[in-house]
């Protein structure tokens, strides 16, 4: 019986190129609840990494500590500029 781990599957409208996934991992790096460059790197090394599933994860930003990302529009926006720049 062959492997089936770096075969793709469909996950509904999203097709995996392996069966590898990357389980969130609280990292506690954050600066009040903000990801940083740290986030950034850690996340393009997961993505070269050829996992076929990377997933994050961040808590409401009333349920955070300072170390762990929150959820906030700020933090979005600011990712967004700087993955684009």
């Amino acid at each position: 019986m062959s492997s089936k781990l770096f075969s793709s599957v469909d996950v509904g409208p999203v097709r995996l190129h392996n069966r590898i996934a990357v389980s969130p991992m609280c990292q506690y790096s954050a600066t009040n609840g903000e990801a940083n460059d740290w986030h950034l790197m850690n996340l393009m090394q997961l993505g070269i990494s050829n996992a076929g599933l990377i997933m994050l994860e961040r808590r409401p930003s009333s349920r955070v500590r300072a170390s762990r990302t929150a959820v906030s529009g700020s933090m979005t926006t600011q990712r967004k500029r700087h993955s684009h720049a």
